[in-house]
């Protein structure tokens, strides 16, 4: 389940985007080569606007744009190899942990499958806890056994049919909100203004726990725009009607739309797809894979 962890880091990846854009970090320090790299991939998934006195950024936090950030983290606190494995396994263990709508298109928490599998869990049981989270750590390892995969690049559009430009069949926005001369605009129910659009001109609303938030920290945390605010959307990575993803590797684009902010009637932010990712340092150096020590 999600922690006080989980949730800090959800907030903190809105500011690191921010200040890709207006520059937060101290004059004059040269960056680090994994530095560099993360912000390519920050700027790649990234899109902003403004309009009517109010700055928008929204963020597309593919699965790939996380693994770079615990790369740039990795380089930061000197982490070994098993401990860029371990956070990598934390947040598939996050999603695939959490609680979704029990109606959402087939996006099932590992409570239900297991609950489809073997019956109804009973967590008081020890035999059955210790089953479920054999099952659950199974698919774990599965997800970060391709993520480390030999001869194939860290930072790729797809690592299996649930985990590319989704994460465990969602797929991830986070929006930064600043007010720049407006009037304080109603801010607390934009994820019910917030839509996604498909190349057939779909659109599908946001669905979570909290309503159109996945969760209720993932809401604003302020009725209306004063100053600045920030949150989380998911949206289930399907095509109406159909079993194909939203967005699969011959995708050409996708939409995110926030509709009635301020006064402008319809924001809209495009991604051309497919993202083209930047190697990491360590893969243009060597086309080994680094299993026992990070190194940059």
């Amino acid at each position: 389940m999600l922690n006080l962890e989980d949730i800090q880091v959800n907030r903190l990846i809105i500011f690191v985007l921010l200040c890709l854009l207006i520059g937060c970090g101290p004059a004059g320090v040269e960056k680090t080569p994994v530095e560099k790299t993360y912000e390519q991939v920050a700027r790649l998934v990234t899109r902003s606007d403004e309009q009517g006195g109010i700055y928008v950024q929204v963020a597309f936090q593919t699965f790939a744009f996380e693994v770079m950030r615990l790369y740039k983290e990795a380089e930061r606190g000197g982490w070994t190899d098993e401990q860029l494995e371990s956070k990598v396994r934390r947040i598939v263990t996050t999603f695939a942990d959490s609680e979704y709508p029990a109606d959402d298109g087939g996006i099932a928490g590992f409570y239900r499958v297991y609950n489809a599998v073997y019956g109804a869990l009973d967590l008081s049981n020890p035999l059955e806890k210790r089953q479920y989270a054999m099952l659950r750590n199974r698919y774990v390892q599965k997800v970060a056994d391709r993520v480390f995969a030999r001869n194939a690049p860290r930072l790729r559009t797809r690592y299996n049919e649930e985990w590319g430009y989704a994460q465990y069949g969602r797929l991830v926005f986070s929006v930064y909100v600043e007010n720049r001369g407006s009037q304080p605009e109603p801010v607390v129910d934009l994820g019910s203004r917030t839509f996604l659009e498909d190349e057939d001109g779909n659109r599908y609303a946001a669905r979570g726990m909290a309503g159109a938030y996945p969760y209720l920290f993932d809401m604003p945390q302020f009725d209306r725009l004063e100053a600045s605010d920030r949150y989380r959307v998911f949206f289930v990575n399907r095509k109406l009607g159909a079993k194909k993803p939203m967005i699969g590797e011959d995708t050409a684009f996708v939409k995110f739309v926030i509709v009635g902010l301020g006064n402008v009637p319809k924001r809209e932010f495009v991604w051309d797809l497919p993202f083209v990712y930047p190697k990491l340092p360590s893969e243009e150096a060597s086309a080994e894979p680094l299993r026992r020590k990070v190194r940059f």
